[in-house]
């Protein structure tokens, strides 16, 4: 006896796009500022570099 499960495929990437992209924003990112080098922790979008002042623009794509 067996069981059938049906899904959508392209439906379940889009979720799994969507939920990674969530994720991704919700968190800080260590990264090099452009402007120092300094490696820092910074969250999507725009932010100050904590070392030297520089304007930072983080943005993520999937």
């Amino acid at each position: 006896m067996g069981t059938k499960v049906e899904f959508d495929g392209q439906k379940l990437a889009q979720k799994f796009k969507e939920e990674v992209l969530r994720k991704a924003k919700s968190e800080n990112h260590q990264i090099e500022c452009p402007f120092c080098q300094k490696t820092i922790s910074v969250p999507v979008g725009e932010s100050l570099c904590p070392e030297c002042g520089g304007k930072i623009t983080l943005e993520l794509t999937v």
